[in-house]
């Protein structure tokens, strides 16, 4: 969030306004996160507190969902314990493709 041009989002560094504005949202995003709210030496802030109330419980769901692991049907018709080996063993072949060809894809501008 803090720099999308390192994710070539955009080629431009964020201005001083936007760069402001980016951090204001990676804190409130944190601070949702940390199921805290603003107060203190952040009373700048405090009109966010009604927005982190209302979203509290959605990002609970988020974190649990991100935390977990994925029930056993997670893949429609992975049902047996060879078909799970066999999924360990694509992914592992699909890796060492992925790996052998990174370097062939163009470097961006």
């Amino acid at each position: 969030i803090l720099g999308p041009n390192l994710f070539n989002i955009t080629d431009e560094y964020p201005s001083e306004r936007s760069n402001r504005n980016l951090t204001l949202i990676a804190k409130t995003l944190q601070t949702l996160a940390n199921f805290a709210r603003y107060e203190g030496k952040e009373n700048s802030m405090e009109f966010m507190n009604g927005f982190l109330d209302e979203e509290a419980a959605n990002m609970r769901q988020f974190l649990n969902l991100i935390s977990s692991p994925p029930p056993d049907d997670w893949i429609h018709g992975l049902n047996t314990g060879s078909e799970k080996a066999e999924l360990g063993k694509n992914l592992s072949h699909l890796h060492t493709i992925l790996v052998e060809n990174i370097c062939k894809l163009p470097v961006p501008n």
